[in-house]
C-alpha cells in the first residue's frame, strides 16, 4: 500500500482538471480561507474566480472521490468538505460536507487509505478515521482513533500511514505528542498507542518524508 504524509497544514492546493472538456487538463491552484474570505481558483494566465465565500481553513488537498476530481478542505477544523471540480471556467463548484466534528479541538491532517480492507478509499483526519460508503451519495461513518482533544489544537495533526500503523504528530503544541497507532482487531474501537521516541520532546513537531521514511523535526514558528 502506498504511503502518504501530510507534511504541513497549507491553505492552498493544486489540481489538474479538464474544466473546458477539450481533452486537456489544466493546472489550477485553489487558495484562500486562511482568514474568513473567499476560496479562489486560479487558472493558467492568472485567471481567478470565486468558488465559495466566508471560508476558514488551514488545509487544502487535491484528491478524487469515487472518480470525481476535486479538493477537500477542513472548514474551521470542524468539518470535511469536498468541492467537486464541476462546471466550466468561472463557475462555482458543487460541494458536500462529508462529516462534521463535535470535539473541542480543531481537527487537522487528512489522508486517504483503504483502512478496513474493503477496496474503497477511507479517510484519516485528526482524531478519527472515516469509513467510505459504497457510493458517493451515501453517508460516511466516523470512528475515533484517539481522544486527544484537551486543547484547542490538540488534534491538529500531521499523519503518515505505512499500511499497518498510523504515525500521528501533534504539530501545533510545544512538546507535542508523536505516537504510532496500531489498529486493534476491531478497528472501530480506539487504536493501540505506541509512543515514538520523540513523543513530547519537540516543540510543535513537523512531519516529512525522506526516502519514503518519516522524519520528525521541531518548528517553534508552528506553535500557534
Amino acid at each position: 500500500m502506498a504511503s502518504f504524509v501530510c507534511s504541513g497544514a497549507i491553505d492552498h492546493c493544486a489540481i489538474d482538471v479538464d474544466l473546458d472538456r477539450d481533452g486537456r487538463k489544466e493546472r489550477l491552484t485553489v487558495e484562500g480561507g486562511g482568514v474568513e474570505g473567499a476560496l479562489v481558483a486560479i487558472g493558467p494566465g492568472g485567471k481567478r474566480w470565486e468558488l465559495d465565500h466566508h471560508v476558514v481553513t488551514r488545509e487544502c488537498y487535491s484528491l478524487e472521490l469515487f472518480g470525481r476530481p476535486g479538493i477537500m478542505i477542513l472548514p474551521y477544523g470542524m468539518a470535511i468538505r469536498f468541492y467537486e471540480a464541476s462546471g466550466g471556467w468561472g463557475s462555482k463548484w458543487n460541494y458536500v460536507d462529508l462529516y462534521s466534528f463535535y470535539t473541542a479541538s480543531w481537527q487537522g491532517g487528512l489522508l486517504q487509505a483503504d483502512i478496513d480492507g474493503d477496496g474503497r478509499q477511507d479517510l484519516f483526519c485528526g482524531n478519527y478515521w472515516i469509513q467510505s460508503p459504497t457510493s458517493f451519495e451515501l453517508p460516511w461513518r466516523l470512528f475515533a482513533i484517539n481522544a486527544f482533544h484537551e486543547h484547542p489544537v490538540s488534534a491538529t495533526a500531521q499523519l503518515h500511514w505505512d499500511g499497518k500503523r498510523l504515525l500521528w504528530v501533534e504539530s501545533r503544541r510545544p512538546k507535542g505528542r508523536v505516537v504510532w497507532f496500531r489498529p486493534p482487531e476491531d478497528i472501530k474501537q480506539l487504536w493501540i498507542a505506541e509512543p515514538h521516541p520523540l513523543n513530547e520532546k519537540l516543540d510543535c513537531p513537523q512531519l516529512s518524508l525522506k526516502d519514503g521514511q518519516p522524519v520528525i523535526s521541531a518548528s517553534k514558528r508552528r506553535c500557534r
